[in-house]
C-alpha cells in the first residue's frame, strides 16, 4: 500500500489502490464434452445413481471421496469415465449470484442456473459452451475496508 501511495500521491478515491475489493468464488464441475443443457437430466440421473440416499453428503464432498471399488481413485475419476473430460474449477466474480451475460475468471455465464444447479458457460475464448454445475459459493471479501 504504501508504493501505491507513493506512486498515486494524494489518492481522491479509493479506485486507484491496487487493492482487490470484495469477491465471491463460485466452485463448479465443469463438463467439457457436454455442450447441450438438456444434457444436464444425464448427469442429474447419475449423481441420483451413485451419491448415498440420505443426502448428508454434498456432491463436492462426494466428488473428493475415494471410490468404494477402488480406493486409489476418487468419485471425480468415476464421473470423469462416464462423462468424459470434467473438472472442479472455480469462478470469481464480483456478484453474489451468477447472472446470464455475466463475464468471470472462466469465460461468460450463458444461462443462469436451473433450480438444480446447473448451467451454460462459454469457454475462454467463446467459441464453445460447457454444461456447468454448482458446487458451492465461498465469500472471500477483501481485507481493506476504507480509505487511507
Amino acid at each position: 500500500m504504501v508504493d501505491e501511495v507513493n506512486i498515486h500521491g494524494c489518492l481522491p478515491e479509493n479506485r486507484c489502490l491496487n487493492i482487490p475489493t470484495a469477491k465471491y468464488v463460485f466452485e463448479i464441475l465443469e463438463f467439457y464434452e457436454i455442450s447441450e443443457f438438456e444434457k444436464h437430466k444425464d448427469v442429474k440421473a447419475f449423481f441420483e445413481k451413485h451419491l448415498p440416499k440420505d443426502k448428508a453428503i454434498s456432491v463436492s464432498e462426494w466428488l473428493r471421496k475415494p471410490q468404494k471399488g477402488n480406493p486409489k481413485k476418487n468419485n471425480e475419476a468415476l464421473l470423469d469415465e462416464e462423462f468424459d473430460y470434467v473438472s472442479i474449477n472455480t469462478i470469481n466474480s464480483q456478484s453474489p449470484v451468477l447472472w446470464r451475460d455475466a463475464s468471470t475468471s472462466r469465460g461468460t455465464i450463458l444461462t443462469e442456473p436451473n433450480p438444480d444447479g446447473f448451467f451454460m458457460k462459454s469457454g475462454y475464448y467463446g467459441d464453445s459452451s460447457h454444461l456447468c454445475y454448482l458446487l458451492r459459493r465461498k465469500d472471500a471479501p477483501s481485507l481493506y475496508r476504507g480509505m487511507l
